[in-house]
């Protein structure tokens, strides 16, 4: 048991706490703040908040605009108007336009992307 724990463990909650809105009375507050726990947490919060994730990329490439392999799919394919064409590739014609654009947020991510360019059989140069 801490010494905070030990200090306030008959005191009961109903004498820490405002009787109007709950908060936390600001006498206990401020001996929370001076614990070790309270410090300890305090570090552990920081740390994790410091933490920044790694964004990850929305094409394999970092490419945008897959206009032109997409059009050449299509002719390969003999495929007429980007509703058949998003149809074939199981996604929406909003998702394709996306794909298909270098402008605008991405409606898509990078796993339907991938599967979007292996089924059309787009290999990076390089």
């Amino acid at each position: 048991m801490s010494e905070l724990q030990a200090e306030y463990h008959d005191m009961g909650i109903e004498r820490m706490t405002n009787s109007v809105d709950g908060s936390i009375l600001p006498a206990i507050w401020r001996q929370i703040e001076g614990t070790v726990e309270w410090k300890t947490y305090q570090d552990e919060l920081l740390a994790v908040g410091s933490v920044a994730p790694e964004p990850k990329p929305a094409q394999p490439s970092g490419r945008t605009g897959y206009r032109q392999e997409i059009y050449a799919w299509m002719k390969r394919e003999g495929i007429e108007g980007l509703d058949r064409a998003a149809r074939r590739l199981s996604v929406s014609k909003s998702a394709l336009k996306s794909i298909m654009s270098d402008k605008g947020k991405a409606r898509y991510g990078p796993e339907l992307l991938k599967r979007i360019l292996e089924t059309i059989g787009y290999q990076p140069k390089g």
